[in-house]
């Protein structure tokens, strides 16, 4: 665990998704799983006709927030909408696919405010098990404004 001493604010952790119900549960429990606590998760579900929502539904944690729209087939609209529902000071991005390591939020956020010159920062991801498609972020990159 990072010794942090950088603002508490909330931090929005966005899931948009498709058609995504073998993942979805294990995505959003590693996004549930963070050593920073002050998060919000929210699902934005463009029009899954798979059983996402009801895997969304049997999470049981008011930091979860489920929303449904119509299929746009733009992945952007989704992650558009997000950003607006989310409450959060910060913004964090995780596809429906991928897996935040438990420190992922507390060490980007860390590295965020090292330098106030930081106006962003990401992870990369590196693939894991057997599944080529699912993803883990590993590292950190930032970047100045």
């Amino acid at each position: 665990m990072i010794n942090t001493d950088f603002d508490k604010g909330k931090v929005s952790i966005i899931i948009p998704t498709y058609n995504r119900a073998q993942f979805i549960k294990e995505t959003i429990m590693s996004a549930l799983d963070q050593t920073y606590k002050n998060i919000e998760v929210i699902v934005v579900d463009d029009g899954s006709t798979d059983s996402t929502k009801v895997l969304v539904n049997e999470i049981k944690d008011k930091r979860v927030k489920y929303f449904y729209f119509q299929h746009t087939g733009l992945q952007s609209a989704a992650r558009n909408m997000g950003m607006k529902l989310s409450n959060g000071e910060y913004i964090s991005f995780l596809d429906s696919d991928d897996l935040l390591t438990p420190d992922a939020i507390e060490t980007l956020l860390f590295h965020l405010n090292m330098d106030k010159d930081f106006g962003l920062v990401y992870g990369k991801v590196k693939p894991f098990g057997n599944l080529q498609n699912k993803n883990i972020i590993n590292t950190l990159k930032t970047i100045k404004h």
